[in-house]
């Protein structure tokens, strides 16, 4: 794509580099969207290199040009693993004479993050996931999300429909979030009553002949598992939910009151009508794979993404105060899943794909002055 109106810009990302599978600083967010402009044919160099694309040679996604700098550069990226393992911005971002505009990638847990700091509204834009609308953010914040990557894709490999999928639903999370435990408790007993629900959870992976999996299994921190993949392929429902119950009161998002009645409300495990940290691997993994995909009504609890998704056409959305309401709902609706499955699956393609999301990227970019 040549000929894409961005096609003459520059962008320049600050990568932490490639750590060891315990440590790895996976850094997703600026992968989907290096893996779309690579495509979109817009120009992007790195401090680094950095994901690497194949175990048999040293080709990256990012790949460093030691004649290129950020200030030779449109657009300059910072993404929150930076933060984490240099626990400072790169030297001299801000500088007086810099021509460039300056964008960090938050998708950090939690709601207080680094860039809720007051050196953070130099940034000319920060992409927040997890953002809600109970909420109130800096001026300089929109909302973002954690999309899906070309790894997933490849993973999932051809799509199986509803109806030619032997097995029931997947529920085999590797953390436990508060939503999820209060799930396991309320929900999931009466939801088994409709479907198998299959909690076997994946093990450490055999890769010794797959070399591939094997540097994406350690690329991803061991979050990429070739079995769990093909249970998303098997099963017709897939179990998404994610987060923790938080107050909405304080409404800034960097109240440090908001802090402390964060920690009270998980501390005594209490719920609340609204929800953090909603956006879970788990969510779009299943969506792409084609499973109708069960998760909290996104936009009850605040959930706020770039495109929304419609409860009951691209997912299932549940209200945890009503349980049996929602159960009632599953069970009277089983005729239309093989549809929200369908749905489901191209709505996150055609909004989510790492070319969208680049796209989107861009079009926020273009607009900063």
């Amino acid at each position: 794509m040549l000929n894409h109106p961005n096609s003459d810009k520059k962008i320049f990302f600050f990568c932490q580099r490639q750590g060891t599978p315990e440590c790895a600083a996976f850094q997703h967010s600026i992968i989907v969207i290096a893996e779309g402009l690579r495509k979109l044919g817009i120009s992007y160099y790195s401090d680094k290199n950095y994901w690497r694309l194949s175990p048999d040679a040293l080709d990256c996604l990012f790949t460093h040009d030691a004649d290129v700098t950020a200030d030779d550069c449109d657009v300059v990226v910072v993404n929150a693993d930076w933060m984490h393992y240099q626990n400072a911005l790169p030297k001299d971002l801000f500088h007086e004479n810099r021509k460039y505009v300056t964008v960090y990638i938050d998708d950090d847990d939690g709601l207080y993050t680094h860039s809720m700091a007051p050196l953070f509204r130099n940034f000319d834009v920060i992409l927040r996931t997890h953002y809600d609308r109970k909420h109130i953010y800096p001026k300089n914040m929109l909302p973002w999300q954690f999309g899906f990557s070309e790894r997933v894709v490849g993973a999932l490999g051809e799509y199986v429909e509803y109806n030619d999928r032997p097995g029931g639903a997947l529920c085999n999370f590797r953390m436990q979030h508060s939503v999820r435990e209060y799930v396991n408790k309320f929900f999931l007993p009466r939801f088994e009553q409709l479907f198998p629900v299959d909690f076997q959870k994946d093990g450490q992976p055999d890769l010794a002949t797959d070399q591939y999996s094997k540097m994406l299994w350690e690329q991803t921190g061991k979050r990429h598992y070739p079995n769990y993949f093909k249970k998303l392929k098997e099963n017709k429902v897939s179990l998404a939910f994610g987060g923790y119950f938080s107050s909405f009161y304080p409404r800034s998002a960097s109240s440090v009151l908001l802090r402390k009645i964060n920690s009270f409300i998980k501390r005594f495990n209490l719920k609340t009508s609204t929800v953090t940290q909603f956006d879970s691997w788990r969510f779009w993994e299943s969506l792409v794979a084609g499973c109708v995909t069960i998760h909290i009504d996104l936009a009850k609890y605040g959930a706020v993404l770039p495109v929304m998704p419609e409860n009951w056409k691209h997912y299932v959305g549940i209200d945890l105060d009503d349980i049996d309401g929602s159960i009632i709902a599953i069970k009277n609706n089983l005729h239309k899943f093989p549809e929200i499955a369908r749905s489901g699956r191209e709505w996150v393609l055609s909004n989510y794909s790492p070319v969208s999301v680049a796209e989107r990227f861009m079009k926020i970019v273009s607009k900063l002055p």
